[in-house]
């Protein structure tokens, strides 16, 4: 991934430096083995469009859409389509101006100073100097006294680094739109007033689910931040909502299962706790964990299994110390190893001074639910607890390769 990201601004040097025709080669094959990656098929693009190829640069896009329609169910991302539109425009913006140096050249809607190549971007407040960013999170309250909290936890997170928060408001057919829109908007206004930019919107809906699923492939989001149904904190079990959001859902998903209004408060004093055993969902509870803890100016601190040297069992401080070294990669941030019993008495005894717990959802959430230790952390622990489930696209920290797993009993006893 790292390797990637530094060959995609190595061609955004070569795009602002006026090469365009040089780099289609090397694109077409890049795209080819990464067919998903849209970075590349953007960067190829605009390098066909600026050679004369406005045909094939169109090609490109109707390539990708028809792709991620195919294999992912989703349109492509909102870059895309910008630059779709600003080629079928002949946006002046797109070509490179005469002269210009390699501090200069650069696509519309990218800063002088960051030549990364981007579509055309209308600013979300004109009047406030917002970052840009194509990076988003939605924020989509199930219930509407769970909002503060949800926003509590987004707003944070969509500072560093820069994202745009999507707030929206699912609205019952007998609900009160124009009362939603207002909520929302009102909201929308503070995030905006305090630099971080927003948009938001509410419509009527009958399918939570659905609408959120569309939502998430239609903004070309990050991550879904929803509420915990009553049936996740009740009784361990997904309802039909719950269970389509997080099976067709492109992007990762955490549920919120609050402690009151606001309650979600990692800080200095209260770090961010995560029970980790290596699953692929627990990976992506550590990569978002440490976005948190990142954020917020919180510790991080990873739960395992003590050993059990009459079972036979050797303690987690092996995978831990992998996960730690992964997320100081990645995220910069220092991971704290503690080890614990199994079971969900010792996870909720080490999380009475955390501000969260983020739980990764077991493989077999669909036959289980949240299982017993789960729904019993859900239920026991002082702070709130975000359970999260791994998103269809990849993750930046979960390994490629299949990595021991070491036994933290959240799944049942191994």
């Amino acid at each position: 991934e790292l390797r990637l990201v530094a060959l995609e601004r190595r061609i955004d040097a070569d795009l602002a430096l006026g090469r365009p025709a040089a780099l289609i080669g090397e694109l077409e094959m890049l795209v080819r083995d990464q067919p998903l990656r849209e970075k590349l098929r953007l960067q190829l693009m605009i390098a066909l469009y600026r050679a004369g190829r406005q045909a094939d640069a169109l090609n490109v896009y109707q390539d990708a859409r028809t792709r991620l329609v195919e294999e992912l169910g989703i349109d492509p991302g909102r870059a895309l389509q910008q630059l779709e539109q600003a080629i079928l425009q002949q946006d002046p913006s797109l070509e490179l101006e005469d002269g210009s140096d390699s501090a200069s050249a650069h696509a519309p809607g990218t800063p002088a100073a960051a030549p990364a190549v981007s579509a055309p971007v209308a600013e979300p407040e004109p009047e406030l100097e917002l970052p840009e960013t194509d990076r988003s999170i939605l924020v989509v309250p199930w219930a509407d006294e769970h909002l503060e909290s949800l926003l509590a936890l987004a707003e944070p997170l969509a500072r560093d680094p820069a994202r745009e928060v999507i707030l929206v408001s699912l609205v019952p057919e007998d609900g009160d739109l124009a009362s939603a829109t207002s909520r929302v908007r009102e909201h929308k206004s503070r995030l905006v007033s305090r630099g971080v930019p927003a948009r938001s919107a509410a419509f009527s809906s009958q399918e939570q689910g659905a609408d959120t699923i569309r939502l998430a492939g239609k903004q070309d989001v990050d991550l879904a931040v929803v509420d915990a149904p009553s049936s996740l904190v009740d009784t361990g079990t997904f309802d039909a909502a719950a269970s389509e959001l997080l099976e067709s859902a492109p992007c990762d998903v955490a549920f919120l299962a609050p402690r009151g209004e606001g309650a979600v408060s990692p800080g200095p004093n209260h770090p961010v706790l995560v029970p980790f055993g290596g699953e692929d969902h627990e990976w992506a509870a550590v990569e978002l964990a440490a976005w948190i803890a990142s954020s917020q100016g919180a510790g991080l601190q990873l739960l395992g299994t003590d050993a059990d040297p009459d079972g036979g069992r050797r303690d987690a401080s092996r995978l831990l110390a992998s996960a730690s070294l992964m997320v100081q990669q990645i995220a910069r941030v220092d991971a704290e190893p503690v080890l614990a019993e199994p079971g969900e008495e010792a996870v909720i005894a080490a999380a009475d001074d955390a501000g969260l717990v983020l739980i990764g959802l077991s493989p077999n959430w669909r036959q289980e639910g949240l299982g017993p230790v789960r729904h019993a952390i859900v239920r026991g622990a002082k702070p709130p607890v975000l359970l999260v489930r791994r998103g269809l696209r990849p993750g930046g920290l979960a390994p490629q390769e299949t990595m021991t797993r070491f036994t933290w009993t959240l799944g049942g006893r191994r």
